[in-house]
């Protein structure tokens, strides 16, 4: 396979990475500029997941790539155990993945790397997409790109205009996928575990962690809401943590993509039950607490959202056992939807008497199930379940618009909800 591009300043390592992407058909080709880096970034992280997925669990490619992703996603702490499981299982020799040989231990290995391999593979999605638009622009935009944080990364949210047909030809000649495109299902040339993830909150959702004091048997987590940057993401987990002697949230970003689309995703999916990414998140999260406890199970995990995350949280439930439903006590500060109490061990729902925001789902129904003959059953369940919304009055220092985690209206339950899990160290009968 040979790529016909002038530029000088692509390294040939690109080019293994690129025949991948191209042989898998996580890249079928098709020329993209350095404005199209957000959406070919969300395409091929998708395109990773349906090539993982399409393999049968028991199959040594399946087994070599969850390693694979595994190694590349993990902390640098927890990058030796890893390794370790691996050189068990004969995978590994003299750094790269040779062998498999998980048998039934394959799905203890995904349940208990799940975070980290999801991370992986939203790193090697950022190499690729790095290299694609390096080869595609000469390797003009290979060094913005690669910056984190740099303007080459941050989403525009904005479509080119239609290419033209000339544009549209592919670069190579095997556009197409081979017959047998799962062949590989992890690039050659990103052996190296050392891609940082701190990168993915850029494009994608992502798990993070407030540092602090941390317990196997009771765990606080986070996940904010919508028009919520990163950094903003964090300190409302450091908020959090200010009500607790120093211990450990457990966060996941809720990427936004700006307030329009934000609001847009909910309406349209969302609030239909649809998430993408930001859901697995969460599933894993409390999947992996009741892992860790499968002794004790009166082991709770205390869940703090925000807005928009709530209805992540609600949609991430729906989608775990009831065993695992049963581990969660959920908080909602000024929810987008009510968490009913029927998905959950404990569901509180607070918000503040002057924010709007907690009645959206209810007028999203409405819009969307219109019914001339008389209210829609979705209507009519976001309206049952609004009554378990606890209204408060406002602080007499909240904003207007009163719906900001922070806002001093929802400081005593926050602290309350604390009080009482700490109290009785995460256990409830």
């Amino acid at each position: 396979m040979s790529f016909e591009v002038e530029n000088q300043l692509i390294d040939s390592a690109f080019f293994p990475i690129a025949d991948w992407a191209i042989e898998t058909g996580v890249w079928n080709g098709r020329k993209v500029s350095i404005e199209d880096t957000p959406l070919v970034f969300q395409d091929i992280q998708e395109r990773i997941q349906t090539l993982l997925f399409s393999h049968d669990p028991n199959s040594n490619e399946f087994c070599k790539a969850i390693a694979y992703y595994a190694r590349i996603g993990s902390k640098d702490t927890e990058r030796a155990l890893i390794e370790k499981e691996i050189h068990e299982f004969k995978l590994l020799q003299d750094g790269r993945i040779i062998e498999v040989g998980f048998g039934k231990s394959v799905k203890t290995f995904w349940k208990k790397h799940q975070t980290a391999i999801w991370i992986g593979i939203g790193a090697v999605a950022l190499v690729t997409t790095v290299v694609i638009v390096a080869v595609c622009t000469g390797g003009t935009a290979a060094a913005p790109i690669a910056a984190a944080g740099s303007a080459g990364l941050a989403p525009t949210g904005k479509r080119r205009k239609e290419d033209s047909e000339e544009e549209k030809t592919p670069l190579s000649s095997a556009a197409e996928p081979p017959k047998d495109p799962l062949k590989k299902i992890s690039p050659p040339s990103i052996e190296s575990p050392q891609i940082s993830s701190s990168w993915l909150h850029l494009f994608s959702s992502c798990p993070f962690e407030i540092e602090g004091k941390q317990y196997t048997d009771r765990r606080i987590g986070f996940i904010n809401g919508m028009n919520c940057s990163f950094e903003d993401a964090k300190a409302n987990a450091k908020h959090i943590q200010k009500f607790t002697s120093n211990e450990s949230i457990e966060g996941v970003y809720n990427k936004s993509h700006g307030i329009r689309k934000d609001m847009l995703e909910a309406a349209v999916f969302n609030y239909q039950g649809i998430s993408f990414n930001t859901d697995k998140l969460l599933v894993t999260n409390l999947e992996r607490f009741h892992e860790e406890n499968a002794s004790n199970p009166k082991a709770k995990y205390l869940l703090f959202c925000h807005s928009k995350g709530a209805i992540e949280v609600r949609n991430a439930l729906v989608k775990l056992s009831e065993e695992v439903r049963n581990r969660a006590i959920i908080v909602a500060i000024a929810p987008a939807a009510v968490v009913p109490r029927e998905l959950c061990y404990q569901s509180h729902n607070y918000a503040s008497k002057r924010d709007p925001i907690p009645y959206g789902e209810a007028f999203v129904s409405g819009w969307f199930d219109s019914n001339e003959t008389g209210i829609s059953k979705r209507s009519e369940q976001a309206l049952e379940n609004h009554e378990q919304l606890i209204l408060l009055d406002p602080h007499p220092d909240a904003e207007m618009v009163d719906h900001s985690f922070m806002s001093p209206t929802f400081h005593q339950a926050i602290s309350d909800h604390i009080k009482e899990y700490n109290a009785c160290n995460g256990e409830y009968k």
